[in-house]
């Protein structure tokens, strides 16, 4: 539809809630940025206020939460792309917010990282 959107990456885990996420009028995305994890200590966006730009040292990493407009994806072809340029772009023009979310958080992207968080969350003993 026309309406704003809320995506989670699959691969995260996360206790955030996801209620007060929101986007103003004049953005086209809004993204919940995170402390930079052990395996990505270089980050990917710079967070300055309430506004996510891709032009400094001091980053945060991509949670993988994200609110969007569809006006975001206007003009490209349906399929698989990668969504850092998109939102790129529409840093540019200083349409995309974001947050930086301090809750418990994990990428959980490989074989390793998801057994350590079953073991972390896990109520036996010995984690499995």
């Amino acid at each position: 539809g026309n309406e704003p959107f809320l995506v989670i990456n699959s691969d995260i885990w996360t206790n955030m809630e996801y209620d007060d996420l929101g986007l103003a009028d004049e953005d086209l995305a809004h993204l919940v940025l995170v402390d930079n994890p052990p395996h990505q200590p270089e980050g990917d966006f710079t967070l300055a206020g309430n506004r996510v730009h891709d032009n400094s040292e001091e980053r945060l990493t991509f949670s993988g939460v994200g609110v969007y407009r569809p006006e975001l994806f206007a003009g490209l072809m349906p399929g698989k792309f990668p969504l850092a340029p998109v939102l790129c772009a529409a840093m540019q023009t200083d349409q995309v917010s974001g947050e930086h979310f301090q809750g418990s958080w994990m990428d959980i992207g490989t074989p390793e990282r998801f057994r350590v968080l079953n073991y972390l969350v896990s109520d036996d003993d010995d984690g499995r």
